[in-house]
């Protein structure tokens, strides 16, 4: 049987509640977990249920507290995976949107837009299932991870992942870029066995060409560099780059990762 898409609803406007609640009913291999106009209830059932996807409405009028407050209070949360935030609003300010995909949300659609309607928020949220279910999204704000001080047992894989993310949030890297996963991944493959052709081995993982992935991963970096400040940078990320580039190769972004860790772990 095909795994259910699960939506948490955030929303103080009742008919747009029950017209999410109706169309979710007939979308087969969707469930809706909840439905609050309240920050803290909505934090207690993220908690509660772990939902794939919520749906979200920024400005909560006659609820309690905002979208933002809601999205800053989902990052700070010790769960292992986050949902999908689904931004559905009235409210048009594109420094309100650029705040709320710095806070972490994935995708805003503005509901005075002529195609919009609830049904349309759950078709977009159904035809990205697949890749909802099968993503791992890092809070923004993730705590550090004590890095072992001896070598772990096998396998690794969720543990060093923690540590490889927390790194790559540390140097200021978006939890919106998916060439990220594709990073960690590599990362975590170049670890574990150095002669491994890591970048082939991530595309084949996600069924993916390998020019694919090198393209996410190549955007990812360059978005990072672009993005976060030259002292964040310097303090997180030492090895030299040789002019007249300014940023590091995919290859030499992923192995000096993997070296610091593995320095780390095995000294």
């Amino acid at each position: 049987m095909e795994k259910e898409l699960t939506i948490l609803h955030i929303e103080a406007n009742k008919q747009e509640c029950k017209n999410i609640q109706k169309y979710v009913d007939k979308t087969e291999n969707a469930r809706l977990v909840g439905t609050t106009n309240n920050i803290d209830k909505a934090i207690d059932l993220v908690k509660k249920y772990l939902p794939d996807a919520v749906i979200m409405e920024l400005e909560l009028y006659n609820g309690g507290g905002s979208g933002i407050s809601f999205l800053v209070a989902l990052n700070k949360l010790n769960i292992s995976k986050l949902p999908y935030i689904l931004v559905t609003t009235n409210n048009v300010s594109q420094i309100t949107h650029k705040h709320a995909r710095q806070c972490g949300a994935d995708f805003i659609m503005v509901k005075s837009q002529s195609d919009y309607s609830a049904g349309a928020a759950v078709d977009f949220l159904m035809s990205m299932k697949k890749l909802i279910q099968q993503r791992i999204r890092w809070s923004v704000f993730a705590p550090a991870v004590p890095i072992p001080n001896k070598k772990p047992s096998k396998p690794l894989n969720e543990s060093l992942l923690n540590i490889v993310i927390t790194e790559l949030n540390s140097l200021g890297m978006s939890p919106h870029l998916s060439g990220k996963m594709y990073i960690a991944e590599a990362i975590l493959l170049q670890i574990e066995n150095p002669t491994t052709l890591v970048i082939h081995e991530v595309a084949k993982a996600h069924g993916s060409t390998y020019k694919n992935v090198e393209r996410v991963i190549r955007h990812a970096i360059a978005h990072t560099w672009e993005t976060v400040g030259p002292k964040t940078l310097n303090k997180y990320y030492t090895a030299p780059i040789t002019p007249p580039k300014v940023k590091p190769t995919n290859m030499e972004f992923i192995c000096y990762f993997a070296e610091k860790i593995r320095l780390s772990m095995y000294p």
